[in-house]
């Protein structure tokens, strides 16, 4: 056997002995966390029973590939798993504040390919650029938005980046408009309330926010809500059609805020374990600090996952047909993830998917909550900020119909019925809705 097979011989095995040579100590320092992952999700995992048995090799994969290795297909919608693996060095203390350029967007696609911007965070470098809800984003870094570029610089940044801005033409291709040079990601707190306002319907104070991520820094909300009493709001617009983070304890604090007060004390949600650990863990409702609102509508999109998800699931029982869903099925996350570190890999976060979530009445949502009215966002139709919680925002208009007429739109000619809407300055507004 030559240098070079033996070399090779050495490299593939790579046994806690290999070649003549105890390796015992390089083999840990390689493939420890991947062992701790697997213990772990061993005894804690809510799809332990699907655990499979692994290859040496295997353990030499990077931990977040490893995770993915060894989930269960019960443990994802689509691509994307629930279980995952976060880096330390990129999260901070506080959950919604990592190293981005401060936008949420969407890529759409169709007779051209393009991003458009949902919403932007304060201080960031996309809302220090002039960047706001409803610019189209034609171009990255002077080339065709493809699915990798639009991941590898907006989704997930770690440089900066030069944009193409366009306006879409009636054709449904795109005229430039101008670029914008944007700097390197840093670490900004990702807004929770993006927008809320009062609005008049009908004689009713009404009440619009739109809640992009939770937050464990309720200050914000408790304040917004405190506007609501002074100001008599009889009805609730919650807006969670971008949200997908955060915690089931955040969730709890923000029903309190939304709950009729003869929840207080009840149960929330009920967490089961995997078979083998056998526990269920029953999370009730603090005192309700709500205002005594008549109806809660609530807008969802097919991206509303996670703590949304358990939110809405856990006010149903209390609210009845005084709680309204409008938009689109939701993801269908019906499962809670514990968060696990190790002191030996400081620099991983283990989140695992540990537990089953059902209601009060014993109901999952595996297959999303389904809208009781159902509307897409129209992604071709102009977006900006001021727009949302008023009629001239299709998905709030129907609302308002159901407002007005104790009813949702059924034909295009109730689609197209002029509503009156009053804002909180008490200025008449009138709004046509178009159909899709």
């Amino acid at each position: 056997m030559n240098r070079r097979k033996i070399t090779y011989f050495c490299l593939s095995i790579f046994l806690l002995i290999a070649c003549g040579e105890d390796r015992t100590y390089e083999y840990e320092a390689l493939t420890g966390a991947q062992q701790w992952i697997y213990k772990t999700a061993q005894t804690d995992y809510l799809y332990a029973e699907d655990l499979p048995a692994l290859e040496q090799k295997n353990y030499f994969l990077a931990p977040d590939e490893f995770l993915q290795r060894i989930a269960s297909d019960k443990d994802k919608k689509g691509s994307v798993y629930f279980s995952h693996i976060d880096s330390v060095d990129a999260v901070s203390e506080k959950i919604n504040v990592v190293p981005t350029l401060g936008m949420e967007t969407i890529l759409l696609t169709g007779s051209s390919t393009a991003a458009r911007v949902l919403y932007t965070y304060p201080q960031s470098p996309a809302s220090d650029m002039g960047l706001t809800r409803g610019d189209w984003i034609i171009a990255i870094n002077g080339e065709t938005i493809t699915n990798s570029n639009y991941l590898s610089a907006l989704v997930s940044p770690k440089s900066s980046c030069t944009l193409t801005l366009g306006s879409l033409r009636q054709d449904g291709g795109f005229d430039t408009l101008r670029k914008v040079s944007l700097p390197a990601p840093r670490k900004v707190e990702k807004p929770s309330v993006y927008h809320h306002s009062i609005v008049e319907i009908n004689g009713k104070k009404v009440a619009y926010l739109m809640y992009t991520s939770f937050s464990s820094d309720m200050a914000t909300l408790k304040n917004v809500v405190a506007t609501w009493k002074s100001a008599g709001v009889e009805d609730v617009v919650l807006d969670l059609r971008y949200n997908n983070q955060g915690t089931l304890e955040q969730a709890k604090e923000m029903g309190t805020l939304l709950l009729p007060a003869t929840a207080m004390g009840k149960p929330f949600l009920q967490l089961t374990s995997n078979s083998t650990l056998n526990k269920k863990e029953i999370l009730l409702w603090g005192e309700s600090t709500a205002i005594g609102y008549n109806r809660l509508f609530i807008i969802t999109s097919s991206t509303t996952r996670a703590t949304a998800e358990a939110l809405i699931h856990g006010l149903k029982p209390y609210w009845g047909d005084r709680l309204k869903v409008i938009g689109q099925t939701t993801t269908g996350q019906n499962v809670a993830q514990a968060r696990y570190t190790n002191p030996l890999y400081p620099a991983l976060e283990l989140w695992l998917t540990t537990s089953l979530i059902t209601n009060t009445e014993g109901a999952t949502y595996a297959e999303g909550i389904a809208p009781d009215y159902t509307i897409e966002e129209n992604w071709s139709a102009p977006m900006k900020k001021e727009y949302l919680g008023t009629s001239n925002e299709e998905i709030f208009a129907a609302v308002a119909y159901y407002i007005i007429n104790g009813s949702f739109p059924t034909s295009e000619k109730e689609v197209n019925a002029r509503i009156r809407v009053q804002n909180s300055s008490l200025k008449s507004l009138m709004f046509t809705l178009s159909p899709k």
